[in-house]
């Protein structure tokens, strides 16, 4: 006689075979990136979470491929190997603008085709069922100065006070306003659950010498910045990564330099090279985490990504496959974290309903006792 099976161990093997098609047993960056790219789409989040969605905010300096990072995220979850042009025209990357070019606003001016002003929120993937979970990520103006203002702009993102449009001259209008007009307890609102970020992502140009310097503690001005980020996301319960941009160019870079030296050198040492450079990003990935603190930061929430761009447009599966390991993480670390606060915020309710009956409770025994 066959031993009864469970109906759930009976379903969990029908969706391992139907997951595991022929095409997803092949080796190679595609097969993965098939895989990865269909549990995204398909991803249901926890029962108990009462939104579809995940939201996460890109916070970084100025110039480091935040916006290019959207693009390159969209490309690996959409599979496309083409742009999509009204994503490109509302990300204004620097090098999707030709010669420079520059358009009209509405108030008849000009404004650089490049460049994130304000606080923007883009779709990644949108779902047409509700089980399943739509991507949202936030791109933010980078910083350049690392002063009070900009720190305390980032900081106001990080909790959910900032809304779509927000930049930080904005919001020290909106500031003076809402004092004058409501008082300080109008501008601690936090946003609620479905609209705050649900997880922290700080994007670092790895070839910039300023960035270098700082990771080794030689300039404690960059970090200091979002070293506050990294510690207001951990008091928030936020999942916190980082993403080092522009890995191509690096190794571009550190190559050319080696074969001027090594003119003479065979193919092996090429390949060493290579390998030299990945060891030097792990080494930045490494320092980072140090910098920032373990605790923070840790080094395998870390993910070394090439962007595409304009010398680099064609469907690359290398590119794809990094990007869409960075969005399982951060997705996979959202969904916690929006599960640890909907549990919390039952708790919170349920000792709320606890303690109003309790009152009750007691003033009914009090009546009862004086009649």
């Amino acid at each position: 006689v066959r031993p009864a099976v469970a109906p759930h161990a009976t379903s969990r093997k029908k969706e391992k075979r139907r997951m595991m098609s022929d095409e997803e047993l092949t080796w190679g960056a595609a097969s993965f990136c098939t895989v990865k790219r269909r549990r995204l789409r398909e991803k249901r989040l926890h029962s108990v979470i009462p939104i579809h969605h995940i939201n996460f905010c890109l916070i970084g300096p100025t110039g480091t491929g935040k916006s290019s990072l959207i693009h390159t995220c969209w490309r690996a979850l959409s599979g496309s190997s083409v742009s999509d042009p009204g994503l490109l025209e509302r990300l204004r990357l620097a090098w999707s603008a030709q010669n420079n070019q520059e358009i009209g606003n509405k108030n008849g001016g000009l404004r650089a085709k490049h460049g994130t002003t304000e606080l923007t929120s883009y779709a990644l993937q949108t779902t047409s069922s509700p089980a399943w979970t739509s991507i949202f990520v936030q791109d933010t103006k980078g910083q350049q100065f690392f002063d009070e203002e900009e720190t305390s702009f980032v900081q106001r993102v990080v909790h959910g006070y900032m809304r779509a449009g927000s930049t930080a001259e904005k919001q020290a209008m909106y500031f003076w306003a809402m004092l004058a007009r409501a008082g300080l307890g109008g501008l601690v609102k936090r946003a609620k659950l479905a609209h705050s970020p649900h997880a922290i992502v700080l994007v670092f140009d790895l070839t910039l010498r300023s960035f270098q310097r700082a990771i080794k503690g030689q300039d404690n001005s960059l970090l200091d910045c979002y070293r506050q980020v990294a510690n207001t996301a951990k008091e928030l319960g936020l999942p916190i990564f980082a993403v080092l941009t522009h890995v191509d160019v690096y190794e571009l870079t550190v190559n050319d330099s080696a074969k001027l030296t090594h003119q003479e050198k065979d193919s092996q040492e090429e390949r060493r090279i290579g390998e030299d450079v990945a060891h030097d990003i792990q080494t930045f990935g490494r320092q980072l985490a140090t910098a920032i603190g373990q605790d923070l930061l840790p080094a395998d929430r870390i993910f070394p990504i090439t962007n595409y761009h304009a010398s680099a447009n064609n469907r690359n599966d290398a590119i794809e496959l990094a990007a869409l390991d960075f969005l399982s993480a951060v997705v996979d670390a959202a969904e916690v974290h929006l599960l640890q606060q909907t549990t919390t915020a039952k708790n919170r309710h349920a000792h709320g309903r606890s303690r109003e009956q309790l009152q009750k409770n007691s003033t009914l025994q009090e009546k009862c006792y004086l009649s």
